[in-house]
């Protein structure tokens, strides 16, 4: 039995935010350990804006899984930004 679509959608897209949000992992900076929640925030917005997230606009749930596949690609892009630029999670 097929899903409807919009629940495929709803699915993929808590599967990606359930991976992005994680379990609210704290966050340092090597680079200036004074950085605070503000800098680390304005570096995230800045690496999203490097790697933006595709968007499925055509209701076909084949595009709908690559999208997810493109969505933990950027997540990962992201982790690699936030680390360049000097993030990285407490022990």
């Amino acid at each position: 039995m097929r899903r409807p679509e919009h629940i495929t959608q709803a699915i993929a897209g808590g599967a990606v935010l359930l991976l992005a949000c994680g379990c609210t992992t704290r966050y340092h900076n090597v680079i200036d350990p004074d950085a605070g929640q503000t800098q680390f925030d304005a570096d995230h917005y800045a690496c999203e804006q490097q790697n933006p997230e595709p968007i499925n606009t055509s209701g076909n749930p084949y595009v709908a899984a690559a999208n997810l596949t493109a969505d933990l690609v950027a997540i990962g892009m992201i982790d690699d930004c936030m680390k360049a630029a000097g993030w990285y999670p407490l022990d």
